[in-house]
């Protein structure tokens, strides 16, 4: 619970200006329940201190095939909708003007059109909409 409120008030240090708040949920190399924890605790951190949007950064996972976090988003993500935690997502793999998810986000979350991921097909990122 202490690395959860150190979370929360460094992201309250930020400022929502700089853009997406990006998360590296792939650190330390988690369990899927690990980082399905750690990316409730950066929704939560990310509403407090004021953010748009979320980019996760989960890696693709080292068989070639995607690792077991990348695979087991989409069914957690889902979820977290139906919830009402968060409004969408796009895969990172999908991230690109030419989308129209991300068409219809960016007209939303404007942040979105300036990131450095924008286009390049990243299997190992995935963009939370909130």
């Amino acid at each position: 619970m202490a690395k959860h409120r150190s979370t929360i008030r460094n992201d309250m240090r930020q400022k929502k200006s700089e853009g997406m708040k990006v998360c590296n949920i792939e650190r330390g190399l988690p369990t899927v329940s690990q980082a399905q924890r750690r990316i409730e605790e950066e929704i939560a951190a990310a509403r407090l201190g004021g953010w748009n949007c979320i980019k996760l950064i989960h890696g693709y996972g080292s068989s070639g095939k995607g690792g077991m976090i990348r695979n087991s988003l989409p069914a957690f993500l889902n979820a977290q909708m139906r919830k009402g935690m968060i409004r969408d997502y796009i895969k990172g793999e999908d991230f690109s003007i030419f989308d129209s998810i991300t068409q219809r986000a960016m007209l939303s979350y404007p942040e979105l059109s300036g990131d450095p991921d924008l286009g390049q097909c990243n299997h190992g990122i995935t963009i939370l909409l909130l």
